[in-house]
C-alpha cells in the first residue's frame, strides 16, 4: 500500500476533485458542464504528459503500479459525478448541441442502386429522437414476437426487462442484441438504443467465419441480430442448419430498406422460426408504441466484444460494463485535445472497441463523426475524406504506411521536414486531410519513422494509443 501521497493536479486547483475521489472536477462554482468539458479539458500537458511509480506498489516478479501525473493518488471513472454511464453521456451531449451535426452519412440510392458523391448529417436531437424510437421499437416487437418462447432464460429477460432491468450488472445481465455491419449510421444508432435502454450488445464480424458467428449467438443466446441487408441471407442459413444452437434467434432488423422483391427473405425467414423487419419499420413501430425509459446504471453490461484472442478454436468475449465505457469516453477528453467543432471519420470497425471508444468521445464534447460509404474500403477511403474533411482520424498502422508510400510517390521522396507551408496544404488537399488535425493509431506497432514523416509531411499531430 501507498503511503507517501504523490503531487497532484488537485492541490494546485480546486475545481478539480482529490484523488480519492472518482471523478475528475469537484466543480465548487458549480461551472456549466460545457465549460468543463471543453474550455479546460483537456488537462495541460505539463500535468498529463507523464505516468508516475505509485510508491509502495511493487510485489515480487511486479513493477510497482505507474499512474497518470495529473491524478497519481487515485483512480477516475468519470468527468462529473453524473456521466457515469454511456447513456448519460450521450443525453448531456444532447442537452448541450441538440441542434449541431451529430452523424454524417455518404448517401446512397437504393432505387438506382448508387452512391451519390455527397454527405448528409443528422443532429444531436434527431439521433436522440431515432434511437429512442429503436429502442421503444426493438421491445415492443420483440415481446410481441409469435415466436417467443418463455421457457427460454433470453427469452423471459425480454419479457421481464422493464421489471429487471435496475438490477443487472457483469455477472446477470439483458438479453443480448447483435450487430452485423460494416460502420453505418444505424450501427451507432442502435448502440446508442441499447445502451440507453440497459440491453446488452455484442458484434459480429467477416474475419470470424460463419462458425464464430454460431459460436458467438449461441453464446449469447441473442434473440436478435440487426445487421445490414446484405447479411439477412446469411443469418437466416446459419438459423435453418443450426437450428438447436440457434434457437433464441427470432428476429432480424435489416439496417437498409426492405422492398416486395425481398419476400423471398420473410418467406425463408418465417419457416426458420424468425421475423424480419427493416430498420425504419422498427423505429416507426416505437413512435406508435413508447414506452417508459429502461436507463443503465454504471454496473450494467454495456457490450460483449468478441476477438480471435491468441489460443484456442473460439473467439473470447470480454463483458465491459457502463462503468468501462464511461471511464474510457472520460479519458480521451480528459488527455486528448477536442472541441465542439471535432469532425471524426470513424472508417475502424465499430465491432472493434477502439473505434467505439474514438466515436462516443466525439458525443460527451459536441463533436459529429461520419461514417464510411456503404461497402467502403481502404481504396474509396480518400474519397470520403476529400468530401467530409475531418478533423480527426483514427486508423491503423498498415494505413498509415500506405499514405506513407503514396506521399513519399507524390514528392519523389523528398525531405518533408524542407516543405513549406503551400506544399503541405497540396498534399493534405490530395488525400482528404485538408482539415485534418490529429490522427490517432493502435492496435499494432508503427514505424517511428512513419510517425515523424506523416507529422512533419502533412503539419499534423499523431498519437499512439
Amino acid at each position: 500500500m501507498a503511503s507517501l501521497k504523490l503531487p497532484s493536479v488537485a492541490d494546485l486547483d480546486s475545481t478539480y476533485a482529490c484523488d480519492d475521489k472518482p471523478y475528475i472536477f469537484e466543480n465548487p462554482d458549480d461551472l456549466p458542464v460545457e465549460t468543463l468539458i471543453n474550455h479546460i479539458l483537456p488537462l495541460p500537458q505539463e500535468h498529463c504528459s507523464r505516468s508516475v511509480r505509485v510508491p509502495g506498489t511493487s510485489q515480487p516478479g511486479y513493477s510497482e503500479i505507474f499512474r497518470n501525473g495529473a491524478f497519481p493518488n487515485g483512480l477516475k471513472s468519470s468527468i462529473v459525478p453524473q456521466l457515469n454511464t454511456y447513456h448519460e453521456i450521450f443525453k448531456s451531449g444532447v442537452e448541450r448541441h441538440s441542434t449541431a451535426t451529430c452523424l454524417a452519412f455518404h448517401e446512397y440510392d437504393y432505387e438506382n442502386e448508387q452512391h451519390l458523391e455527397r454527405y448528409n448529417t443528422i443532429t444531436y436531437a434527431e439521433v436522440n429522437k431515432r434511437k429512442t424510437n429503436l429502442g421503444d421499437g426493438l421491445l415492443f416487437l420483440l415481446n410481441n414476437n409469435n415466436f417467443l418462447d418463455a421457457s427460454l432464460a433470453s427469452h423471459q429477460k425480454i419479457i421481464n426487462h422493464e421489471r429487471d432491468y435496475q438490477k443487472y450488472d457483469k455477472d446477470d445481465f439483458s438479453f443480448i442484441a447483435t450487430f452485423y455491419s460494416g460502420n453505418r449510421v444505424e450501427w451507432i444508432i442502435s448502440d446508442l438504443a441499447c445502451s440507453s435502454n440497459t440491453i446488452t450488445s455484442t458484434a459480429l464480424y467477416d474475419t470470424l467465419g460463419p462458425g464464430a458467428s454460431v459460436f458467438i449467438l449461441e453464446s449469447t443466446e441473442s434473440p436478435v441480430v440487426i445487421s445490414s441487408k446484405s447479411k439477412i441471407q446469411q443469418l437466416i442459413n446459419l438459423k435453418r442448419d443450426n437450428p438447436d444452437k440457434l434457437k433464441n434467434l427470432i428476429m432480424l432488423v435489416s439496417m437498409d430498406p426492405l422492398a416486395p422483391k425481398d419476400g423471398h427473405l420473410f418467406k425463408q425467414a418465417e419457416s426458420s422460426g424468425i421475423k424480419i423487419y427493416d430498420f425504419k419499420q422498427v423505429e416507426g413501430v416505437g413512435a406508435v408504441f413508447p414506452r417508459k425509459g429502461t436507463p443503465p446504471n454504471p454496473d450494467s453490461v454495456f457490450t460483449i466484444t468478441f476477438t480471435s484472442g491468441t489460443t484456442g478454436a473460439n473467439p473470447k468475449g470480454v463483458v465491459l460494463t457502463q462503468r468501462s465505457v464511461a471511464t474510457a469516453i472520460s479519458t480521451a477528453t480528459v488527455l486528448l485535445p477536442h472541441s465542439s467543432k471535432s469532425k471524426e471519420f470513424a472508417f475502424l470497425p465499430l465491432a472493434h472497441i477502439f473505434e467505439r471508444q474514438m466515436s462516443a468521445a466525439n458525443f460527451i464534447y459536441g463533436g459529429s463523426v461520419a461514417l464510411p460509404r456503404l461497402g467502403g474500403t481502404p481504396l474509396t477511403l480518400f474519397q470520403d475524406l476529400k468530401l467530409w474533411k475531418p478533423t480527426i482520424l483514427a486508423n491503423v498502422p498498415r494505413i498509415f504506411s500506405k499514405i506513407e508510400a503514396t506521399l513519399k510517390q507524390i514528392t519523389k521522396n523528398a525531405d518533408p521536414t524542407q516543405f513549406d507551408g503551400a506544399t503541405r496544404k497540396k498534399l493534405r488537399a490530395a488525400i482528404g486531410f485538408d482539415e485534418i488535425e490529429r490522427c490517432f493509431t493502435g492496435g499494432a506497432p508503427i514505424a517511428a519513422d512513419t510517425v515523424r514523416y506523416l507529422k512533419d509531411a502533412l503539419g499534423m499531430g499523431f498519437t499512439q494509443v
